[in-house]
């Protein structure tokens, strides 16, 4: 997925925009619902996943379909940044002014 796309954080716009690698505008993830969009990873399940910083710290799921709904919200994270996951699926999550990492479950649970 990510080798065909491009993730932007637009925290102006408060929403994440996916490019085809050629530059191509493809979709707007977020729109409405994300405050600060700050980390992006994308995907291969066609979702992606976006830490939102700012009045709703969370990580939220989406998947890349137009006019998509969250698929799950885990909320209250402290400063929510950056997002990796392991190769069981496994979300981290690094948390800026809470100086730690948060573990997340592939269903979106805080463990």
């Amino acid at each position: 997925m990510s080798d065909q796309h491009i993730a932007v954080c637009d925290r102006k716009a408060k929403e994440v925009i996916i490019f085809g690698v050629d530059g191509t505008r493809i979709l707007t993830v977020g729109s409405g619902k994300l405050k600060s969009p700050w980390g992006v990873l994308l995907l291969d399940d066609l979702t992606v996943l976006i830490t939102n910083w700012e009045n709703n710290d969370s990580l939220y799921k989406y998947r890349l379909e137009p006019d998509s709904k969250p698929v799950w919200q885990c909320k209250n994270l402290v400063s929510p940044t950056g997002i990796c996951v392991d190769r069981d699926g496994y979300i981290y999550v690094a948390s800026n002014a809470g100086k730690r990492i948060y573990l997340i479950s592939p269903q979106g649970k805080k463990k």
